[in-house]
């Protein structure tokens, strides 16, 4: 509406200003005239709107307290365990594993190691997210959890390079659900505003993660070296493998699904976190509403995902050095405790899930699709591990200058194309205000296919 002088208010100026009708805003969302084909949901979304803000507002913060204190912490241990079973092959090499499978310790062997656990990774992403979409979370989640764990476990066992190959590419089929399957989930229960800031909460557990592994790790090869009859190096997967284990079956039993499904909420505070998705961007718990192919055709169609492929593809080859950061370390001289220790401060990649929280909220609808284009885009980025480990052979330590100036060139890409996307994201924006402002009713085709409500803007 536009104020006396005729100046119409952008979409900035909307969710910066509060409105001046108490019931006309969920939080810095405006009420939508929103239905679905169940008479008792119905009910609630309209008493919902008849409701004040003040009521609203109290009420959607227990509700988000309630679920953050569910989800979050449970998924931050998880992404722990996956992040330390996945790394723990670094820790490792300090021991004697390289001795004991008769590894060339000057050679591209290790660097062959760490990367063919991609191979799997990328290849079992979209297929595990699509299957996510219409499975339970907390099951599904939990049981990759178990089995990763297992297979972290069997890593012990292997008695040479070719079973060592073996076991890393199962490593990886089975980690593979979980981080896209994390994002996925957190955005399904998240507005667009509020879900880069639970992706940062969920990331935190990377640099835990960082630290905590180097300091496991420097205990067991110190302390558990030739227990049992068993190699220091084999006891780092076997103890950390037996975590991913137990935490798996208590993750299972407290993690929530989607929010019609959840039993711990009641069914006002289910409805109501549907409702709130709806005055997002128009989308509730629509999982069944599209078919898996048409979901997956709509994601490939879509010119902006190939621009967020780049962008992550380059932010994660920059952060491959961290694979073999304990044995950059280590040529400065020190020791193989100290050397894990140093490793503890290190933070790795921390712009990758902003990134992927940029993409959830970047294609919305249905819900299908997102689950299609976060698990393309995590699959395509991570191809870069599957070779970026190879910019740091053993021959150019300890300079390692091809690395440095590999990992410099990919982070000016990276930095290059997010500001390229923001640009794009700006003019789309205006668009909209402009087709809107012209009283057009469905927007939709701006978005490149993405159903999207009106007063729906890209968030960049």
């Amino acid at each position: 509406m536009a104020d006396e002088k005729g100046h119409r208010p952008s979409w900035d100026e909307k969710i910066s200003s509060p409105s001046p009708d108490s019931s006309g805003q969920v939080g810095d969302m405006p009420i939508k005239d929103v239905t679905t084909d169940d008479p008792t949901q119905n009910e609630y979304y309209r008493q919902f709107a008849e409701n004040g803000a003040e009521w609203r507002a109290d009420f959607e913060k227990k509700l988000k307290r309630k679920v953050d204190i569910r989800l979050i912490p449970l998924l931050v241990i998880m992404y722990i365990n996956n992040f330390m079973d996945r790394s723990a092959l670094g820790q490792a090499r300090l021991g004697t594993l390289e001795e004991d499978l008769g590894m060339d310790p000057n050679g591209t062997e290790f660097n062959t190691a760490i990367s063919i656990l991609f191979v799997g990774y990328i290849i079992m992403q979209l297929p595990s997210n699509l299957l996510l979409s219409r499975l339970r979370p907390s099951l599904y989640l939990g049981s990759v959890m178990v089995i990763w764990g297992a297979v972290c476990t069997c890593t012990a066992a292997v008695q040479n390079f070719a079973g060592l190959l073996v076991v890393r590419i199962l490593l990886g089929v089975t980690e593979a659900p979980f981080f896209p399957g994390a994002i996925f989930l957190m955005s399904s229960w998240y507005t667009r505003r509020e879900l880069t800031k639970r992706i940062a909460w969920f990331y935190s557990g990377v640099a835990v993660a960082n630290g905590f592994s180097g300091l496991v790790s420097a205990g067991i090869l110190a302390n558990m070296e030739g227990a049992a009859g068993i190699a220091g190096w084999r006891w780092v997967f076997i103890v950390n493998g037996a975590i991913s284990m137990f935490f798996a079956i208590c993750c299972t039993l407290v993690l929530p699904d989607f929010p019609h499904t959840t039993k711990w909420l009641t069914p006002e505070q289910r409805a109501y976190a549907a409702w709130r998705l709806k005055m997002d961007a128009e989308e509730e718990d629509d999982r069944h509403a599209t078919g898996v192919l048409a979901g997956l055709m709509m994601a490939l169609k879509d010119w902006r995902l190939y621009i967020f492929m780049l962008m992550l593809h380059a932010n994660v080859l920059a952060g491959t050095f961290q694979y073999i950061f304990p044995s950059i370390v280590q040529t400065l001289g020190f020791g193989r405790i100290q050397t894990l220790l140093l490793t503890m401060p290190i933070g790795a990649v921390s712009a990758f899930p902003v990134m992927t929280a940029w993409i959830a909220n970047s294609f919305i609808r249905p819900l299908v699709k997102r689950a299609s284009a976060i698990a393309i885009c995590n699959s395509v980025a991570n191809a870069a591990s599957a070779y970026g480990t190879f910019m740091y052979p053993a021959s150019q330590a300890p300079q390692y200058m091809q690395g440095s100036a590999g990992n410099a060139c990919v982070c000016l890409a990276a930095a290059l194309l997010a500001l390229a996307l923001r640009i794009i994201y700006k003019r789309e924006n205006k668009k909209l205000e402009k087709m809107e402002a012209e009283g057009i009713a469905d927007p939709a085709g701006v978005a490149g296919g993405d159903q999207r409500g009106l007063g729906f803007r890209y968030v960049y």
